[in-house]
């Protein structure tokens, strides 16, 4: 579970069938203050959906809050708004998928682990 230091109180998981993917370190992020990186092992999960789970516990203070995740390192989606008396639901807010617009039609798109592409270095 990945926990912000300078946030006590919440945690965010990656949820695969209702249970939380293992999380790893990776000793060689720079380490950045007010922010925290896990990395999950994903080459098991192909076509799989999963969501992002966040729970807020004592000592996080109750307010209004909203939350923004980046898939990829780039796609941010906002999870919309949680009111203080909603923010201590212990079964967690999770975030599984976005809606788009295209005119007047609604889409919902899950997310989903696609194959993972790596490739070696070519040598020089």
């Amino acid at each position: 579970m990945a926990i912000l230091t300078k946030v006590p109180g919440v945690k965010v998981e990656v949820m695969v069938d209702g249970e939380p993917l293992q999380e790893y370190d990776d000793g060689s992020e720079p380490v950045v203050m007010h922010e925290t990186t896990k990395y999950v092992q994903v080459q098991s999960q192909t076509g799989k959906e999963f969501s992002i789970k966040v729970t807020f516990t004592h000592p996080f203070r109750e307010r209004n809050m909203s939350f923004i995740v980046a898939l990829d390192g780039n796609s941010r989606i906002n999870s919309g708004h949680i009111s203080a008396d909603e923010l201590r639901n212990y079964a967690g807010h999770e975030l599984g998928s976005i809606i788009t617009k295209a005119g007047i039609d609604r889409y919902e798109q899950k997310f989903c682990f696609e194959k993972l592409q790596t490739s070696m270095p070519s040598s020089a």
